[in-house]
């Protein structure tokens, strides 16, 4: 700082140094007043829709949305270097790399990621190549919790667009609705293929997938599915044709998974009879709306033989999936009703035939561990045959932890109704 003193009648100029810190201070005021200057390619136009998709769904002409900003000091006028010159002829200054769109004040998410880059998202997530990595020979539990994941946000994403104002368009309502029947059968799959005991995938994984939890989510996005279908009266035009598919698997779940809540079960079982009841009537008449209710029929009488005839018959694979995990619950009904029938002790291969295990349940010793857990007596005679003690018998009330677990993959008569790959099965009509 300078002063003007005066000493013996002359006038003198003084200059004193400031502190150091009162000079940084002042250096930092100066360089936060100092406005940074953004060049932007010519003609270039803002790309505020694309920001944050996937490269892979960025048009041609974005390609040159990222610009070049130097660090350089005297670089003020924000000068974009040349990218064909050499790296000694750049400044020696560090290069940033920023968006186009960081001079865009505050973009709604809405007006970022609109309806269509959502489909495309969608789309790109549940066909190949993303799902085509679900075949075993990754991680399956990555690429499924990826996949989750990413679709949970798109689903967000929608919902934005909702208090956006756009939730009249038909487009909107096709492109939420789809990206959440895609993601329920997703997990309706996922949940067959990992019910072993641990809930561990089939190849190599570093934390075995929750199977509750899996199942529980599912139940969630059904709940966030349903009253979508209810906007058909604003849109006349729009068709909803999953919706009998998606309203079985409904019906389905709701009873097989239920049984985590024992409680409860009984009372599910019912509630959803009176739901599918109240339907109307053409969609009662579709064929996976009465595939449901023949399958709650027969839980409800106990009829273990139509029960199979229908599990082996005319379900669907995503149906078998989901009933799949009912047949620790189905075979402990028929146990039951053998021990009040059979007055003679049981051959051990006479029960597994009648309980309807499958080949490589017997070799695993998965078909004997569940008779055991349920408290089937065997006894060996002395030629070495094994028999099924009636009258020692007590029978345990179904506890789905320790009944449930005892499933094996890979059975024949579910694996070969997957004619298609998981694309196929996800996306139907996926060519």
């Amino acid at each position: 700082t300078n002063f003007t003193i005066s000493v013996g009648g002359k006038k003198r100029e003084v200059h004193v140094p400031q502190q150091p810190q009162k000079q940084a201070q002042q250096k930092n005021q100066n360089q936060e007043k100092k406005p940074l200057k953004v060049v932007k390619p010519a003609g270039q136009p803002r790309l505020r829709k694309f920001v944050g998709t996937c490269t892979s769904l960025h048009v041609p002409s974005e390609n040159g949305r990222t610009i070049h900003l130097m660090e350089d000091p005297n670089n003020d006028k924000g000068i974009e270097p040349d990218p064909t010159s050499v790296e000694s002829e750049w400044p020696k200054t560090l290069c940033k790399v920023k968006a186009l769109d960081a001079c865009i004040q505050n973009p709604h998410p809405a007006e970022v990621r609109t309806v269509d880059t959502l489909i495309k998202a969608t789309r790109h997530l549940y066909e190949e190549p993303v799902l085509g990595l679900c075949h075993g020979f990754l991680d399956f539990n990555a690429v499924f919790m990826f996949i989750c994941d990413r679709t949970q946000a798109i689903i967000k994403d929608f919902e934005e667009q909702r208090e956006w104002g756009l939730s009249e368009s038909p487009q909107w309502l096709q492109g939420i609705i789809s990206c959440l029947e895609r993601l329920i059968r997703l997990r309706i799959h996922t949940n067959y293929w990992a019910c072993g005991e641990d809930g561990a995938l089939v190849g190599h994984c570093d934390e075995p997938l929750s199977l509750q939890a899996n199942q529980d989510q599912c139940m969630s996005n059904f709940q966030s599915l349903r009253p979508l279908y209810n906007c058909k009266g604003k849109h006349s035009n729009v068709v909803f044709e999953h919706q009998p598919e998606m309203f079985g698997y409904y019906a389905l779940c709701k009873i097989v998974y239920g049984l985590a809540k024992p409680k409860s079960w009984e009372a599910t079982v019912r509630e959803t009879d009176k739901w599918l009841m109240g339907l109307d009537e053409s969609l009662q008449q579709t064929e996976p709306i009465q595939f449901s209710i023949k399958v709650l029929k027969c839980i409800q009488r106990g009829d273990c033989e139509t029960f199979w005839n229908l599990f082996k018959g005319p379900a669907s694979y995503l149906q078998e999936c989901i009933l799949h995990s009912f047949l620790p619950k189905i075979r402990l009904v028929r146990l039951k009703t053998m021990q009040k029938t059979e007055k003679e002790d049981t051959h051990l291969s006479t029960l597994y035939t009648k309980l309807n295990f499958e080949e490589i349940e017997i070799e695993e010793g998965t078909a004997l561990q569940f008779l055991e857990a349920a408290g089937v007596v065997i006894r060996q005679d002395g030629d070495g045959l094994q028999w099924v003690k009636w009258a020692e018998t007590q029978l345990k009330a179904y506890n789905h932890q320790q009944l449930g677990k005892f499933r094996v993959t890979d059975l024949p008569f579910i694996d070969d109704k997957r004619c298609l790959g998981l694309p196929g099965i996800i996306t139907p009509g996926y060519q």
